[in-house]
């Protein structure tokens, strides 16, 4: 009696997976790479010579003040000036560096 249940029991499983698709195609699962390059290429980059202390302060690690600070010493040529003008710490850059550009300066 037991064995019978049992038989019954995974013949309405495999019915139940075959009528779900479940096995029917190969799964895509995405890599860590594929979600970095995705999620890169949406963010949109803050232009250091343009954006307000608003817009600058929503980058992670910038609050108000070193949004002002970066507002205060502008205009940047190079992204690295941003360091060399001691407005923001090596590790203060190396969190937004992906996240801003310096657009050219007449």
């Amino acid at each position: 009696m037991k064995r019978i249940a049992c038989v019954v029991i995974c013949i309405i499983v495999a019915i139940g997976l075959a009528a779900f698709g479940v096995g029917s195609e190969p799964t895509r699962h995405t890599t860590p790479k594929e979600i970095t390059a995705t999620s890169k290429s949406t963010l949109r980059k803050t232009d250091l010579n343009a954006a307000t202390v608003r817009e600058l302060s929503k980058l992670p690690g910038i609050g108000k003040e070193a949004a002002e600070r970066i507002v205060r010493h502008r205009p940047y040529r190079k992204l690295d000036q941003v360091i060399g003008k001691k407005v923001l710490g090596r590790k203060q850059f190396a969190r937004i560096k992906d996240r801003i550009w310096v657009s050219s300066v007449p």
